[in-house]
């Protein structure tokens, strides 16, 4: 019985132990939590410039006010994502220092990390001949969320990289997040479905004014056809040669 407990003892602390005491040399997590923070600063600056550029492309689509309630959510829920990562950088900064230290082995796979994020250049804006400034405006913003996406995703590495991120984490309340969520898919729904009946009336009304301009067009032509052949009859009857009695008449006429 000792033995068993003593057994699920060892069991118990193998699996609660850090990952990083399996090597004996241990290195400090410290700079690589701070290039984390870094990271979440940068992503965050370029989510802002890509947000301007979002609203400077409906403006120039003139389809602002569009869909109205989901927009609404969706800035909500950009503004409670803004919000964590403020908190999450923040978090992680101050806390940078007392962090637990990390093996050898995983310090070297957290500078490759670091090296590979470096070599990654930047997404620059593919040159379009355009007309039109709008379509310049939306490919800018396409790149801009590219290159938003490709920052995230280097902080998700590197985050695997400092102990002090996953206790931030759990300090975030997520509710409020989900139920922006859930709204907004509702509202998403809502926006699509008024969009079809919107298209069924306009399709409906373009269908009534094709037609009254198809028999209007037919009037038309027939009125035309009735008159081009009246137009017809006249030079026809102009061009017969006048014979019997107006022959008659027109002889005594003459001589009259």
């Amino acid at each position: 019985m000792v033995n068993r407990l003593v057994y699920i003892a060892a069991l118990l602390a193998m699996a609660f132990a850090n990952e990083d005491s399996d090597n004996g040399t241990i290195v400090s997590a410290t700079p690589l939590c701070i290039e984390y923070a870094d990271c979440v600063h940068k992503a965050q600056q370029k989510a802002e410039e890509c947000h301007i550029l979002e609203n400077n492309t409906e403006t120039t689509n003139g389809k602002k006010g569009v869909c109205t309630e989901a927009k609404k959510i969706h800035l909500e829920i950009r503004s409670i994502h803004d919000t964590m990562s403020d908190e999450i950088e923040t978090c992680v900064r101050k806390r940078a220092d007392s962090v637990p230290g990390i093996s050898e082995k995983k310090h070297e796979r957290c500078q490759s990390i670091l090296k590979k994020n470096a070599k990654r250049a930047a997404i620059e804006p593919q040159k379009r001949r355009s007309k039109k400034e709008k379509n310049s405006l939306k490919a800018a913003s396409k790149t801009c969320n590219k290159e938003a996406r490709r920052l995230k995703s280097q902080c998700a590495r590197l985050a695997k990289c400092c102990p002090a991120v996953r206790v931030c984490h759990r300090n975030e309340d997520k509710t409020e997040l989900e139920e922006k969520k859930k709204a907004l898919k509702e509202a998403t729904k809502d926006c699509a479905n008024n969009g079809k009946k919107g298209n069924k009336k306009t399709g409906k009304r373009g269908g009534e004014d094709k037609e009254r301009e198809g028999k209007k067009a037919k009037g038309d032509n027939k009125k035309a056809g009735i008159g081009k052949s009246l137009e017809r009859a006249a030079n026809k009857k102009k061009e017969t040669p006048i014979g019997g009695k107006k022959l008659t008449a027109a002889l005594d006429d003459m001589h009259s």
